[in-house]
């Protein structure tokens, strides 16, 4: 069965809500769409706990049918329906160049030793998942989000007092480490129950 209809089936049979599958339907197999339905942000814990239990896909399988519209490779726009609003999804990227974030709502999953920095001034929700080990900084007067999934684990670091850091950690086995030059004292820690 190919990985696709194997991510749909089990999620079906999670009970996912009728509303998802039937805007799963509506993409009719188009690609572009269904990358948009996998990058709102009600879809992106499904997604990352699914293909972290072997549910969903791979990353191969990711990289080798969706490529065009990951790493780098494609911004989306107004996936949530909230104006002005870009998204993006890194898989497994090929790289070791640092990442520079210019997206508000970006999905990593299976980043190993991956570095994302933020220009100046930014707001961003990062959703890291699938094993990632990612090291996040910042230019200054950024508010970043990280909702923290499975094994994966994010260090902060070169992260001032003028930007602000909440961490929703879903996972006991997921873990946050503050750099040494981490200075921000608007950080926030919360440990939440994955309900899917």
């Amino acid at each position: 069965m190919d990985e696709l209809l194997f991510f749909r089936k089990n999620a079906i049979e999670s009970g996912l809500c009728k509303e998802w599958n039937d805007k799963w339907t509506a993409c009719n197999g188009n690609k572009e769409r269904l990358m948009e339905l996998v990058l709102m942000q009600q879809s992106a814990p499904y997604f990352a706990d699914f293909c972290y239990r072997n549910l969903g896909l791979t990353p191969a399988y990711c990289k080798r049918n969706f490529g065009e519209y990951i790493n780098g490779n494609k911004t989306f726009i107004d996936c949530d329906n909230t104006y002005g609003y870009t998204y993006a999804m890194y898989v497994e990227p090929d790289t070791t160049e640092p990442l520079t974030i210019t997206n508000d709502v970006l999905q990593l999953l299976w980043c190993r030793d991956l570095t994302a920095i933020l220009p100046m001034c930014r707001a961003t929700k990062l959703y890291v998942s699938n094993k990632s080990n990612v090291t996040i900084s910042g230019d200054g007067y950024n508010t970043i989000i990280v909702m923290l999934f499975d094994e994966s684990k994010v260090t902060l670091d070169n992260i001032d007092d003028t930007s602000r850091v909440i961490v929703y950690r879903y996972s006991p086995n997921a873990s946050v480490e503050l750099g040494k030059f981490f200075i921000c004292h608007k950080f926030q820690l919360h440990d939440k129950e994955l309900k899917l």
